[in-house]
């Protein structure tokens, strides 16, 4: 894979051509609308080394475009049933390749579930297990992110009992019916002990 390290921006010609050679680019939208960047490239160019690249340096999802039609023959649902999303994004539900997957992109896998933090039994929110879903535990582990600590409390709170009535199995609905009892007792003591002020049970 080839680098250019020009810290300018490009014309929108110029990036179609740096798609179509199979380079990554970083893509910026408005510092009113996300004000966040996102790497780049075309789909049917991409090689094991870019999506370590990815995941090793974007430290986020690698996801694709699809059209409904498609999503419908693969039998692809939505993330949730009722997008209340600000910008309406329509997230599916994670997937991988369905034979050949054990574990994660190798040293980035590692190195990710290291971070932590981990509760008693050495659990964390950010273990992969590519067989059954793209994380072990399905929660997010935002949760430790500084982003989430800037919330306003009352946020937090919201937050804190609406996962805590989840969790306690109390809400039943669609949006939830993936979590099994034992993810959902596992996720309660993970925060319980890696981030206690947060869940109100």
């Amino acid at each position: 894979m080839s680098y250019r390290t020009e810290r300018d921006f490009v014309d929108i010609e110029e990036a179609v051509e740096e798609v179509r050679a199979g380079r990554i680019l970083v893509v910026v939208d408005d510092e009113d609308r996300e004000n966040e960047g996102d790497l780049l490239m075309a789909a049917d160019r991409v090689t094991p080394e870019a999506v370590n690249f990815m995941a090793k340096h974007g430290r986020g999802l690698i996801c694709m475009p699809m059209m409904g039609e498609r999503l419908d023959q693969l039998q692809i649902s939505m993330m949730v049933s009722d997008n209340t999303a600000p910008l309406g994004t329509a997230f599916t539900v994670s997937v991988d390749a369905r034979r050949g997957v054990t574990t994660g992109t190798s040293a980035f896998e590692t190195e990710f579930a290291q971070i932590g933090p981990r509760d008693a039994k050495g659990r964390s929110l950010r273990e992969f297990d590519l067989q059954r879903r793209l994380f072990k535990y399905p929660f997010s582990f935002l949760v430790y992110s500084e982003s989430f600590d800037t919330l306003p409390q009352a946020v937090k709170a919201y937050l804190g009992r609406r996962i805590g009535e989840v969790l306690a199995g109390n809400d039943t609905s669609a949006d939830f019916s993936h979590l099994s009892a034992a993810d959902r007792q596992a996720i309660r003591e993970i925060l319980d002990a890696t981030r206690p002020a947060l869940v109100r049970f």
